[in-house]
């Protein structure tokens, strides 16, 4: 009777120590399988980083170009004002 009490207790104790080992063994495999994601987000960050590095040192050569035509009518519509100015001022004056 002790023989099958202690065999009993030992296979309650065995298939605890089981469900712990076979526990942490997924607990591992999740922290190898996050480890791995790490190190792939890492490789995606360093490529983004030096993308942006080559972006930043490219800015030096953009140069803020305006159309010309855009220019021109910048410059008629400005000098069409003044012209406006110029009349009304001439107007109340006279």
């Amino acid at each position: 009777m002790k023989r099958a009490a202690a065999l009993i207790l030992l296979a309650g104790c065995a298939t605890a120590t089981g469900t712990i080992s076979r526990e942490t063994n997924d607990v591992r495999g999740a922290a190898i399988r996050a480890r791995e994601h790490l190190v792939q987000a890492q490789l995606e960050l360093d490529e983004i980083d030096a993308s942006a590095a080559t972006v930043h040192q490219q800015v030096a050569f953009v140069a803020d170009k305006e159309n010309e035509v855009i220019g021109a009518l910048r410059f008629i519509s400005v000098a069409v004002g003044l012209v406006a100015v110029a009349a009304i001022v001439y107007k109340v004056k006279k």
